[in-house]
């Protein structure tokens, strides 16, 4: 689905003018058209999702209470759930009754002005040369 702002208008984007299609390229398109749609049969389509969606809104328009969710099965070895590893961390923290270590800002240096460093260009130019004897 999308917002009506965030669909295109189709005007131009069919190609203009002659368009001229190799037979090549006419029999590469049906090779591919008959190849996908083999062994292809509609019926034998189901959208599980749409089915168990309307089971929940028909189960509650009759007035019976939402299922319990099913127990997922455990991720596969070497998954590593973030939101668990986070949280632990945190438990950790807060069992040794330690403060977070706070981080040191960063030292700023003071950028040089580009006004001093041409006004010192221009006093250097104004010194007149040293004469050696």
């Amino acid at each position: 689905m999308h917002w009506p702002d965030e669909i295109r208008p189709s005007v131009g984007l069919a190609p203009t003018g002659d368009i001229e299609i190799h037979s090549q390229e006419l029999q590469l398109a049906s090779s591919l058209m008959e190849t996908m749609s083999e062994h292809f049969d509609l019926q034998t389509l189901h959208d599980d999702y749409h089915k168990a969606l309307d089971q929940l809104v028909r189960g509650r328009l009759e007035g019976q209470a939402v299922p319990a969710l099913e127990e997922t099965a455990p991720p596969p070895e070497g998954v590593v759930d973030l939101m668990a590893a986070l949280q632990a961390s945190i438990d950790a923290r807060a069992a040794q009754d330690e403060p977070p270590t706070p981080r040191k800002p960063a030292k700023k240096t003071p950028a040089k002005s580009p006004a001093k460093s041409t006004e010192a260009k221009k006093t250097a130019a104004k010194k007149p040369p040293r004469r050696t004897g």
